[in-house]
This record gives structure tokens, sequence and C-alpha cells, in this order.
């Protein structure tokens, strides 16, 4: 029986360095959503994106859908962060109260409760 490679350390490492078909997740655009100061922190599978962003001296929670950008305000506080959102739409979250407490939020149908 004749042998398939004469040097079988140098075929092995020809064989390594074939290329392999590449296994990575998908590419996706990098958009400036809310600018300085802010922070993204949920991507849904329809692409919305939702965080804290800068609003003068206090933070807002936005949504970031189809190329527009949603300041979902707060529950009547300075302070507001979205965490993560679903394929629908709604957005949860939690927000600075009038006497200053946090509290958990949803953001649904364009109204915070």
């Amino acid at each position: 029986m004749q042998a398939l490679c004469r040097f079988p350390a140098l075929c092995a490492a020809a064989v390594l360095m074939l290329p392999l078909p590449a296994f990575a997740a998908p590419l996706y655009d990098v958009t400036v959503v809310a600018g300085a100061g802010s922070a993204a922190y949920d991507v849904n599978n329809l692409g919305e994106v939702v965080g804290s962003m800068a609003s003068g001296s206090a933070a807002h929670a936005f949504l970031f859908s189809n190329g527009s950008l949603a300041d979902l305000g707060t529950l009547g506080g300075l302070y507001s962060s979205a965490a993560a959102s679903n394929d629908h739409g709604q957005v949860v979250g939690n927000a600075e109260l009038g006497d200053g407490r946090l509290r958990g939020f949803i953001y649904d149908g364009g109204a915070m409760t």
C-alpha cells in the first residue's frame, strides 16, 4: 500500500492551513442613537434599542425604533432607564417618582405605567 503523503508532518500542517468556513454572528451597523451620556441596554429581535440617555441634568429611558428616537419620560421624577424590550414594543425599566423613590415601569402603547 502506498502512503498518501511522504512527509506526514508537512501534510498535517498543510491541512491545518486550509481555509475553514466561518461560523460568525451576523454583522450589524452601529448607529449613534442618543449621543453623549447615553447607554444602550437591550436590542430585541426587531433591532429596536432601549437604554438611558442624557436629558438636561437628568437621564431618561429611550426607545430607538425604525430610525426614530423616543424619549419615554419618567414617572414624575428626573430619572428613568429602560432595561429590556420585547418584540411587541413593550419596554421595562425603572423610573424615579416625584418623591425620589424608584419604581419599575412598563412602557406600552405610548404610555409609561
